[in-house]
């Protein structure tokens, strides 16, 4: 009978350390921070240098861009181009919607049928390549990717203002991509 009555309490006991290392594991698991939504380029690092194949130094190409860990919620994609060195106000580089988040990239120079583009500085509705006035240091051009709980209904060459007018209540969150470039 006593060794029963070990038996048992050995049992008990074991039971309440994995009841309690469970409840840790279940704690830490709950408290974890999602991950950060990332954007991010294979032809630039954040911070570097902007490669002339996608500035006026060259063709003018829209660089590639990946993006990870969205938000849960989200439901279309919005992306700004800016460059916020420009003399007198920020240059409108790029505005485009409509871009799918399960894709999870834009290809170099490859804009799905799908994505709408809004008006640059220059007022064309597609992609400007960096071209900060020659001798100038380089220039700060800020790739901003919005996860949106619903999608933007805009027609092609809204201005950048009308974008952020329709993103401003249904941004879940940002992410932020830098590139420099002179000349």
């Amino acid at each position: 009978m006593t060794l029963t009555r070990r038996a048992l309490g050995v049992v008990a006991l074991t039971i309440g350390v994995l009841v309690s290392t469970a409840d840790a594991h279940a704690s830490t698991v709950a408290k974890a921070k999602p991950r950060k939504f990332t954007l991010s380029s294979p032809a630039f690092r954040n911070g570097g240098t902007i490669p002339d194949g996608f500035t006026c130094a060259g063709p003018g190409a829209s660089p590639p861009l990946r993006w990870k860990h969205l938000p849960k919620r989200t439901k279309d994609l919005a992306l700004t181009v800016e460059d916020t060195d420009a003399p007198g106000r920020t240059f409108v580089h790029w505005a485009a919607w409509g871009i799918d988040p399960g894709a999870g990239s834009l290809p170099e120079e490859t804009i799905p049928a799908t994505v709408h583009q809004g008006s640059t500085t220059t007022g064309q509705t597609k992609y400007f390549g960096p071209c900060p006035p020659p001798g100038s240091e380089a220039h700060h051009y800020i790739f901003t990717l919005y996860a949106l709980s619903k999608r933007v209904s805009l027609p092609d060459g809204a201005s950048i203002t009308e974008l952020r007018a329709a993103i401003s209540s249904t941004t879940l969150r940002t992410a932020k991509l830098v590139g420099r470039f002179g000349r």
